[in-house]
C-alpha cells in the first residue's frame, strides 16, 4: 500500500490522534471507577490508583522515548510503544484482582507516553520550525478527547461491564497501531548513535537545560501547565463546594470548559504560521490572564453562580488553547537534531509542573475559586515574564 507523504493531511491526522492517547485512557475510564471497584472488591482509594499508577507510568515513560526515537527512529519506538499500550489494554480487560488492574494500568500508562512526546518530534522532523499549524491540531486532538471520552465511557457502561471499557481502549490500541504501520513514515533522518545510553540521554538534557532558549520555555511549559492542572485539580471541587453541583452540572462544566481549549486552538491553526509564536503566546496569556483577574473578581465579591465560575475559566482556556501549539513549536525549533530529548523534556516538565500545581491547587482549597484563581494568574505572570525576558531575547538574537 502506497503511503501517503510525511507532510499530508493524513499523516498530520495520525498525529492528533496519537496526542489523544493518554487523555482518551483517563478519561474513558472516569466513569467506570465505582464499578471497578464494586466488581474486584476493592475500596474507592484503590480503584482511584488505576488513574494514579497510569500517570505514574505515563509520565516516567516520557524521559525515555524521544532519546529512544533520536536513537532508533520514531517509527519503531512508536509501534514498540502501542503494542506495550495494547497489551496492557488486553490485561486490563481480563484483570482477575484490582492489584493486577493497577499493575496493568501502569504498563499501559508507559505504552501512552509515547503518543504526544514522538507526536511533537515527528512534527518538528517534517514540518521544521513551522510547525505551529500542526501542533494546533495536534492540541485540538487531546482536547477533544477529555470532551467526548466520558460520555463514551458513561455509554459504553450504560450498556456493558466496566471490561469493555478496556475493551474500547484496546480497538483504539489496534487501530493506532495499523494506521501507524502502514500510513507513517520515519521521519527522523539523522539518527544519533547513543542517544539513548543513560549518560549522553543525561547530557543531553543537562545540555538543553542549560541552553537559555529551551529554559524560557521551560518556565513558560512549567508556569502554564502548572495553572492549567491547578484548574483541572480544583474545578470539581468548587463547582461542588460553592454550588453544591451534581455530577451532571461538574460533567458540563468540564466540557464548556473545554470547548474554550479547543477553540483557542483551532483558531490557531489559522493564524498560528502567519503570526508567529510569540504574538501566539503573548495573546494566549492574555485571554488566561483575562480569565483569571475576572475569576478573582467575582470571587472577592462573592459572586459565585456557574456561569461566573465557568465563563472566566473558558476564556482562560481559549487562552491556552490559543498559546499551547506556539509553546512547543518555540521550545522545539531550534533542535532538529535532538527533537526527541526536547520533545521528552518537554513533556517531564509540563508533567512535573502539572502534578505539583494541581497539589498545590487542592491544598489551599477553601470552598471558593479564589485561591486556584490567584495561584493562576501568579503563574500566568511567571510564564510571561519568562516570555519577555528569556524566551523573546533569544528569538531577537535568532532573526538577526
Amino acid at each position: 500500500m502506497t503511503r501517503p507523504p510525511l507532510a499530508s493531511a493524513r499523516v498530520t491526522a495520525i498525529l492528533a490522534a496519537l496526542g489523544a492517547v493518554t487523555p482518551l485512557s483517563i478519561d474513558i475510564a472516569l466513569p467506570a471507577l465505582p464499578a471497578i471497584a464494586k466488581s474486584l472488591e476493592a475500596d474507592a482509594g484503590a480503584s482511584q490508583l488505576t488513574m494514579g499508577l497510569f500517570l505514574v507510568g505515563f509520565g516516567l515513560s516520557q524521559a525515555y522515548y524521544g532519546p529512544l526515537s533520536d536513537r532508533y527512529g520514531r517509527r519503531p519506538v512508536l509501534l514498540a510503544a502501542l503494542c506495550l499500550y495494547l497489551a496492557a489494554s488486553v490485561a486490563c480487560i481480563f484483570a482477575p484482582s484490582i492489584e493486577f488492574l493497577i499493575a496493568a494500568r501502569f504498563v499501559q500508562g508507559a505504552g501512552a507516553g509515547a503518543g504526544m512526546v514522538l507526536a511533537r518530534a515527528c512534527a518538528r522532523d517534517i514540518h521544521g520550525p513551522e510547525m505551529a499549524r500542526v501542533m494546533s491540531l495536534i492540541v485540538t486532538g487531546a482536547s477533544l478527547a477529555p470532551l467526548l471520552a466520558p460520555i463514551l465511557g458513561g455509554a459504553i457502561l450504560a450498556v456493558a461491564d466496566w471490561r469493555w471499557t478496556f475493551v474500547g481502549l484496546a480497538v483504539s490500541g489496534v487501530l493506532l497501531l495499523g494506521v501507524v504501520a502502514l500510513w507513517l513514515d520515519e521521519s527522523n533522518a539523522n539518527k544519533v548513535p547513543g542517544a539513548a545510553r543513560p549518560g549522553p540521554m543525561l547530557r543531553n538534557f543537562a545540555g538543553l537545560l542549560g541552553d537559555r532558549h529551551f529554559r524560557g520555555y521551560a518556565i513558560v511549559i512549567a508556569c502554564t501547565y502548572g495553572a492549567l492542572f491547578a484548574l483541572i485539580s480544583e474545578i470539581s471541587f468548587i463547582l461542588v463546594g460553592s454550588l453544591g453541583a451534581s455530577p451532571t452540572e461538574v460533567g458540563l462544566g468540564f466540557s464548556l470548559v473545554m470547548v474554550g481549549q479547543i477553540s483557542g486552538a483551532l483558531l490557531s491553526t489559522r493564524i498560528a504560521v502567519r503570526r508567529g509564536p510569540m504574538a501566539m503566546m503573548g495573546a494566549g496569556l492574555g485571554f488566561m490572564a483575562v480569565g483569571s483577574l475576572v475569576l478573582i473578581g467575582l470571587a472577592i465579591a462573592g459572586i459565585a453562580t456557574f456561569a461566573a465560575i465557568i465563563a472566566p475559566l473558558a476564556v482562560f482556556m481559549f487562552g491556552f488553547g490559543q498559546s499551547s501549539p506556539s509553546i512547543f513549536t518555540g521550545a522545539l525549533a531550534p533542535y532538529g537534531q535532538n527533537a526527541g530529548a526536547a520533545s521528552s523534556l518537554a513533556g517531564v516538565i509540563q508533567w512535573i509542573s502539572g502534578a505539583a500545581f494541581g497539589a498545590a491547587s487542592v491544598a489551599l482549597h477553601d470552598g471558593t475559586a479564589l485561591p486556584m484563581g490567584l495561584l493562576m494568574i501568579g503563574l500566568v505572570a511567571g510564564a510571561a515574564v519568562a516570555l519577555v525576558f528569556l524566551v523573546r531575547p533569544q528569538t531577537r538574537r535568532a532573526v538577526g
